[in-house]
């Protein structure tokens, strides 16, 4: 059967059975969503790194489930990501940013255009251990290690401003073997590490001077999410404005173990912007302030 005539089904299956063959594990996501499926054996994410199992376990999620892939070794994953918000106001300096650093959407990299149209680039990655740099320094750019992202065929139309998840033209794994993929630009890792050890050198002499990169940075366990997020939304929302929304967002699934679910942001972000936060008018998933 040709790929273009593939059912989401079909193709979510493809997807997870050639990324499980490059030793890529891969996890189950709620339709609609950018949430993991909890495994029902220990509510963990529901993952998958065994390409026999693929099929019958996403037919078992059914069949609008979305799936992401793991990224960095801490994940067992022999792939990174770099993400790119481009229909976020910082989006243009961000694309300006990673091209200075030589990412770029030619080459043997694999590529996605995320549901709200944002841009991710894969790379074969097996250096020193990187952490997740999310809104570190903009909140349109994400370098993705040690956790998730979506990819292709998801939809998060259940997200507002959210859609369909789609390869690039031959940047798709199955247009690039993994063998072929390419290893980050030098000046990417350099990049990356000096934002690692910028942080570390900051919370070592930690005061109220670094209560950010604190938020930022501190895993949040179970039990605590709402609480924590809420006070870290509150804190974001009063020094950055509108911003504040993206990086709350990014610090719950790179900070809370596991992270809340959609409706649970909606409603701590409605909640908190009404209390202390501008007036925001949304349109397809940009926010701008109201005079």
């Amino acid at each position: 059967m040709a790929e273009g005539s593939l059912t989401i089904l079909e193709s979510t299956i493809q997807t997870g059975v050639t990324l499980t063959e490059y030793g890529i594990p891969i996890v189950l996501i709620h339709p609609g969503l950018k949430t993991p499926i909890p495994n029902p054996s220990d509510k963990s994410w529901w993952t998958i790194d065994d390409p026999d199992l693929v099929p019958e376990v996403i037919k078992a999620a059914g069949p609008a489930v979305n799936i992401g892939v793991l990224l960095g070794q801490q994940k067992q994953s022999p792939i990174i990501g770099v993400g790119v918000d481009l229909y976020k106001p910082e989006g243009r300096e961000a694309t300006e940013t990673i091209k200075t650093l030589g990412v770029a959407t030619r080459g043997h990299v694999w590529v996605c255009r995320t549901g709200r149209g944002g841009i991710t680039v894969f790379y074969f990655y097996n250096g020193e251990l990187l952490e997740r740099q999310a809104a570190t320094l903009n909140p349109a750019l994400d370098l993705m290690a040690n956790g998730f992202t979506l990819v292709p065929p998801s939809n998060t139309h259940k997200i507002a401003g959210g859609g369909p998840y789609t390869w690039i033209a031959g940047h798709s794994p199955a247009d690039i073997p993994m063998g072929e993929l390419e290893e980050p630009p030098a000046a990417l890792i350099e990049y990356w590490n000096r934002l690692k050890n910028a942080k570390s050198k900051a919370v070592k002499s930690a005061g109220p001077d670094h209560e950010e990169l604190d938020i930022f940075i501190d895993a949040i366990p179970d039990g605590q999410r709402n609480q924590e997020i809420t006070r870290r939304f509150g804190w974001l929302l009063k020094k950055y404005g509108v911003g504040a929304e993206a990086m709350i967002r990014s610090i719950n699934q790179s900070c809370c173990q596991p992270p809340l679910e959609d409706r649970e942001m909606q409603t701590i972000i409605g909640s908190i912007s009404k209390a202390e936060g501008p007036s925001v008018t949304r349109i397809r998933g940009w926010a701008i302030e109201e005079d």
